[in-house]
C-alpha cells in the first residue's frame, strides 16, 4: 500500500510539473515565432541601411574628383613669370564654363618659395574674373584660414591652396 501511495503521489507531481513549465513554454513559441517572422522578412529591413552605407562615400569621392579636377599645378605656369601658360588659360576657361558653381573652386599647387604661390594666387585671380565672369555674377576671392589640400598623384605628395570663385 505504501508503494501506491508513493507512486500516486509522484505521478500527481509530475503531471503537476507542466503546469509550472508551460509559461516558459509558451515564451519559447512566442519567440520562436518571432523569429520566424524575421527571417521571412530578412533583407527588406536592412535594404535602406545598407544602401545607404554604400552610397555615402560616393560624395566625399565626387568633392575630390572636382578639386582634382581643379588644381592648376607646376605645369599650368611659366616657369619664370609665374603666370598662366596656354594650357593654364585653357583649363581656366574650362573651369569657369563647364564647373557648376557649388564645386567652383581653383586650386594651386604650392610653390617652393612662398612668393612663387603667392605670385600664381595673385594672376589666377586677376584671370579668373574676366568681364564676362562679373556678368554673370561670380567673384573671386581667397579662402581664408591658409587652406591646404593635400594629394598623392603618382607616389608624389602635393600640396596645394584654393581660390574660391562663386
Amino acid at each position: 500500500m505504501n508503494r501506491n501511495v508513493l507512486v500516486s503521489v509522484l505521478s500527481i507531481g509530475i503531471l503537476a510539473l507542466p503546469g509550472l513549465a508551460s509559461a516558459d513554454w509558451h515564451t519559447f513559441w512566442a519567440q520562436f515565432e518571432k523569429d520566424r517572422q524575421r527571417n521571412q522578412a530578412w533583407p527588406l529591413p536592412f535594404n535602406q541601411a545598407d544602401q545607404h552605407s554604400v552610397r555615402s562615400i560616393f560624395g566625399s569621392m565626387v568633392k575630390k574628383g572636382w578639386e582634382q579636377q581643379t588644381v592648376f599645378q607646376a605645369f599650368h605656369f611659366d616657369q619664370n613669370t609665374h603666370q598662366l601658360n596656354a594650357l593654364g588659360e585653357k583649363k581656366l576657361r574650362w573651369i569657369l564654363q563647364n564647373v557648376p558653381r557649388d564645386r567652383a573652386a581653383l586650386f594651386v599647387q604650392k610653390g617652393l618659395p612662398p612668393s612663387v604661390t603667392e605670385a600664381r594666387l595673385e594672376h589666377l585671380e586677376n584671370a579668373a574674373h574676366p568681364d564676362e565672369w562679373k556678368k554673370r555674377g561670380g567673384t573671386v576671392e581667397r579662402i581664408t584660414g591658409a587652406v591646404v589640400v593635400e594629394f598623392f598623384d603618382f607616389g608624389c605628395k602635393h600640396s596645394i591652396v584654393s581660390l574660391k570663385v562663386t
